[in-house]
């Protein structure tokens, strides 16, 4: 479990990477500086988990498990660097006059491998399969399903589509910390329905992705 907890991520980061359409003009110096600012971030919040286990000391099995399960396990470490992600794109487009688009998703993986890295140090002890396995599982999840919503934000300055976006968006974290704290306190099935309110609109990103790439249809910011 250590393993995979320790490689699944770079390996999905890398599967991702080949099977995203590439832009018809893409920009190698930002797509750089978007990488760079990833593992900074990454890192960044590698060494405060590093420092600070915890940030929500949890007792039992009620509201402070699924506050620890939101902060400390499923959704911050996916939230922050989509937020700096967003901050990025948007220093990019307002000082330098990129129009380039970010990989939101390859940024969040990129980001969460230096935490994986501290995350087994303080977790390998324990082979739990609930930190090893779901936990890297769930990052994935949540960073590949973001992926068509915020595309379709970007497609358009629209009140409306931004709307419909960011209340697509929103709810999914609090999605990803429910089903951690479901499995947690042992309700399987409720656990295993939230997982996959998550899981499949994940994997359907993916095939459509691989579909797209098979008929080689062109990428379209």
């Amino acid at each position: 479990m250590l393993v995979f907890f320790i490689l699944w991520l770079p390996i999905f980061f890398g599967f991702w990477k080949e099977i995203r359409p590439k832009p018809v003009c893409s920009d190698a110096r930002a797509a750089f500086l978007e990488n760079i600012c990833a593992i900074a971030t990454g890192t960044a919040y590698a060494v405060v988990r590093f420092v600070q286990a915890d940030f929500v000391q949890a007792g039992g099995f009620g509201l402070s498990r699924y506050l620890s399960a939101c902060v400390d396990y499923a959704a911050l470490p996916v939230v922050l660097p989509l937020v700096v992600c967003a901050a990025f794109h948007r220093i990019q487009k307002q000082f330098f006059h990129r129009g380039w688009t970010p990989d939101w998703t390859g940024f969040i993986l990129l980001s969460l491998t230096p935490v994986a890295l501290v995350c087994a140090v303080r977790w390998g002890s324990e082979k739990n399969p609930l930190l090893l396995v779901l936990t890297p599982l769930l990052w994935t999840a949540l960073a590949v399903a973001v992926h068509p919503l915020l595309r379709f934000i970007a497609k358009g300055p629209s009140t409306p589509r931004l709307v419909v976006g960011v209340a697509g968006i929103v709810p999914l974290p609090f999605l990803a910390s429910a089903a951690w704290w479901q499995f947690f306190i042992q309700r399987n099935l409720v656990a295993l329905g939230l997982l996959a309110v998550l899981v499949v609109p994940a994997v359907l990103v993916v095939c459509s992705l691989l579909r797209q790439r098979r008929n080689c249809v062109p990428y379209q910011s």
